[in-house]
């Protein structure tokens, strides 16, 4: 991999300065962000799983209700990384299931989200009833609906496989 610094002359025209030269490995389902660094050549990387880099962009929606923009131009109503490690802190704090999903969905009631976001929100609960009721409540809300179908596999019991199935057919 080769990195480029553009350097623009002030009478036009412009040259290239190379500023690093090596390689990097990139896994499969993965995101690789480089920077380097100008004065030392030096490069950092940092790797994250696809789905995790797939969450730090806010995907526009078709749906008035979710189409309030920042300041910055991002859907302040879809959950972010940010938020949703913020939830995860104050859900471990809570012991049950039952009050797990009571700040969940009372942070969540006005929120939009994607799928893999479900999936995430769904390990930290116990039980599979509670995790059933979570992803049944979370579908209207879910940005992605072509894709919910995949969270059938974090259900162990085919009787909850099958109700989660059900409930997403008859949407």
């Amino acid at each position: 991999m080769r990195v480029y610094e553009y350097l623009e002359y002030k009478k036009g025209g412009a040259r290239a300065k190379l500023l690093y030269t090596g390689r990097i490995r990139i896994d499969a389902g993965t995101v690789t962000h480089c920077v380097v660094d100008r004065q030392t050549g030096r490069m950092r990387t940092r790797t994250m799983d696809i789905e995790d880099a797939y969450l730090d962009y806010d995907q526009p929606d078709n749906n008035d209700r979710y189409n309030d923009n920042d300041r910055h131009g991002r859907n302040s109503n879809v959950l972010n990384n940010e938020d949703l490690n913020d939830l995860k802190n104050r859900a471990d704090d809570r012991i049950t299931d039952t009050e797990k999903l009571k700040l969940m969905k009372s942070v969540l009631e006005q929120r939009a989200y994607y799928s893999v976001q479900v999936r995430t929100m769904m390990d930290w609960l116990a039980f599979e009833s509670s995790k059933l009721d979570f992803a049944k409540w979370s579908y209207e809300r879910a940005l992605d609906k072509q894709d919910y179908w995949k969270l059938e596999d974090v259900f162990t019991f085919s009787s909850s496989k099958d109700e989660f199935n059900q409930y997403i057919s008859s949407r």
